[in-house]
């Protein structure tokens, strides 16, 4: 089933057209009382399940990185004429 634009639709179901008009023509309700704050005091306590991933994570991508800077190492010492040789 494909979707009709908000207007199409407005004209196609009339059942909700004195609500759409009342909108139009009065606007948004933005006076009068807000709606009370909703309890906070049952809540669960926030757990930070990332925490774990992001340091696992970390370490992978550090010991990675030294295991890199190692090998450039290895190789530009390999590649590096010695003094015997000459």
């Amino acid at each position: 089933m494909r979707r009709r634009p908000g207007a199409l639709r407005g004209v196609a179901r009339p059942a909700g057209q004195s609500r759409r008009l009342a909108l139009a023509l009065g606007g948004v309700k933005t006076e009068g009382p807000m709606a009370p704050e909703i309890s906070l005091a049952n809540q669960r306590p926030a757990k930070y399940v990332f925490d774990s991933q992001v340091q696992l994570r970390l370490s992978e991508i550090r010991a990675n990185e030294a295991r890199e800077k190692a090998a450039k190492e290895a190789a530009k010492a390999a590649n590096k004429p010695s003094a015997s040789a000459a």
